[in-house]
């Protein structure tokens, strides 16, 4: 933590243990509280601190408190995360899904004059699908589908080379 979050997470112990006894400012007590915190997150510390002093009435804080209660608030977090980069991702499909669907709106409701102009395009970059897949649009893979959507959409300009 830098030495502005720092002195707020000093000033917030004074305040929340406001008659606790540190010592002379170079005691040992104060520079082992300043070397085991100040190394820590500070917003996961600031929670820390206050979970410590709702629990504990004691007007010293004991440093392993603070500890414990910050690692127990690193642990929920860092499974909070493992949860959800796990959680699947039911909109993926569902966009997929989508895709597909207006996809396929968009070839059917394409003229023919359409239709045949963005097959010529695609047949002059990557050859002629209906070798591949047949003359029934429908029934090519989706990326293909997808990619003849696409051209209907935004036809390439005459320029391009010819494959």
């Amino acid at each position: 933590m830098n030495d502005a979050e720092w002195n707020l997470i000093r000033t917030k112990i004074g305040g929340l243990w406001p008659s606790a006894r540190w010592g002379e400012r170079d005691s040992a007590l104060r520079k082992l509280f300043h070397e085991t915190l100040r190394p820590l997150d500070s917003s996961l510390l600031s929670a820390a601190l206050d979970e410590v002093r709702s629990a504990q009435s004691w007007h010293q804080p004991e440093l392993r408190w603070i500890v414990e209660a910050y690692r127990r608030r690193k642990l929920a977090a860092a499974q909070a995360r493992r949860d959800h980069d796990n959680k699947p991702q039911p909109s993926a499909d569902a966009q997929t899904r989508a895709v597909a669907h207006e996809t396929l709106l968009t070839l059917r409701g394409a003229t023919q004059s359409q239709r045949d102009d963005a097959l010529a395009q695609y047949r002059r970059v990557l050859g002629d699908p209906t070798r591949k897949w047949g003359t029934n649009i429908e029934e090519w893979p989706h990326g293909a589908r997808l990619t003849l959507a696409g051209l209907i959409r935004n036809p390439l300009v005459a320029a391009l080379p010819q494959k």
